[in-house]
Formats: C-alpha cells, structure tokens, sequence
C-alpha cells in the first residue's frame, strides 16, 4: 500500500536479495540488511517482537501482532501463528454466511485477510503518525494486530453499498440558468487598456 502511494519499500529479504511476492510486494525492492543504513528509515515494520531493529526517536516501527499487548483472551497466540487458525478465531470459516451470500454454511478463502486488513489499518496508522510527527517531531511505535484486522474485515466484507442516499446524489446541471455564458464578464476584451 506504501509503495503504491509512491513511496520506496524495502523489504529486508532473509534470502539475501531473493525476489519478493510479485503481489502482495509490489513496488518493494527486496535487498540485504547489510545494503541499507536504517537510520534513514521514516517507517520500520517488524513481525511482533521482533528486537534485532532499534528504532530511533523520529522513527515510526509498525509491529504485526497477532493480539494487541495485554490482551487478556488472545494475548498469548504467538504473533507468527498460522493464517488458517486466526481466521477459525475471526469466524472466516463459519461466519462469512450468516448473511445468506453462499450456497453453503460454512467456507473457506485461502486469501490472508487477517493479515491483509492488519496491514491496511497498520498503514493508516503509519501515515497518522507520520502527519503527526511533522507536528512534534517524535515517531511512534504501533501495534497492528491480525485478529483485529481479521475482524475488521468482516465488518467490511458484510456491508452493503446500495448507492448513495437521495440528499448525497449530486445536483443535476440547472436549465433555469438565463445566461448561457458561464463568463460574467460581458467585455469580450479581457485587458481594456491594451485597446
């Protein structure tokens, strides 16, 4: 999502400089840790607790997360767990037919949509901070956390768009207008002295 709004993602690859998900990483240049200084880092994402990376004071570090800290049910999960296991928790595999879509009462997506929507609002919430740390010059440490975007999707997933309301639909170009000249300046000339 950053690297589609223009701005340069690199994806510190284990495999040193291996190709990255031709989807999901689009636009991200894959390289080694040892070919980036991290200090010039606006933006750092790291999977959970991961330490090996300090973040600096006008730094912004997202972490994914499978719970948020402290949370007192899901806190526990390791915040690697598999994608298949945070969508049974999310209701993926059961609750995606209470709406009567599917011919069938239960299913199941292949699509990481927990994570996806994690990294959604996680962007957000690194573009929030950044805006915010033009204002006082600090960075931020975030936490965003795959159950909640498992969750989020599901409320996004069942809405249903039906157009916009009557009082929201844009006016319609009047036919009342007497003058068909949108110039209301009745001199052709648009510099008299130049006359």
């Amino acid at each position: 999502l950053l690297a589609d709004q223009g701005a340069e993602v690199l994806v510190l690859d284990p495999s040193e400089g291996a190709d990255v998900d031709s989807y999901l990483n689009r636009g991200k240049i894959a390289i080694s840790e040892s070919d980036v200084a991290l200090d010039s880092a606006d933006i750092i994402i790291v999977d959970g607790e991961d330490d090996s990376i300090a973040r600096l004071p006008h730094q912004i570090m997202m972490r994914t997360v499978a719970a948020l800290p402290g949370d007192a049910r899901f806190g526990h999960l390791p915040h690697d767990i598999d994608e298949d296991y945070l969508s049974a928790i999310t209701g993926f595999f059961t609750d995606m037919d209470m709406m009567g879509w599917l011919d069938r009462p239960v299913t199941y997506t292949p699509l990481k949509l927990c994570s996806i929507y994690a990294g959604l609002i996680g962007a957000n919430a690194c573009a929030a901070a950044l805006v915010d740390r033009l204002r006082c010059g600090q960075g931020r440490e975030i936490h965003a956390s795959r159950i909640a975007g498992g969750l989020s999707a599901i409320g996004a997933l069942c809405l249903k768009q039906t157009g916009l309301p009557a009082h929201l639909e844009p006016c319609p170009p009047s036919t009342t207008n007497p003058n068909p000249n949108p110039n209301p300046n009745p001199n052709p000339n648009p510099n008299p002295r130049s006359v």
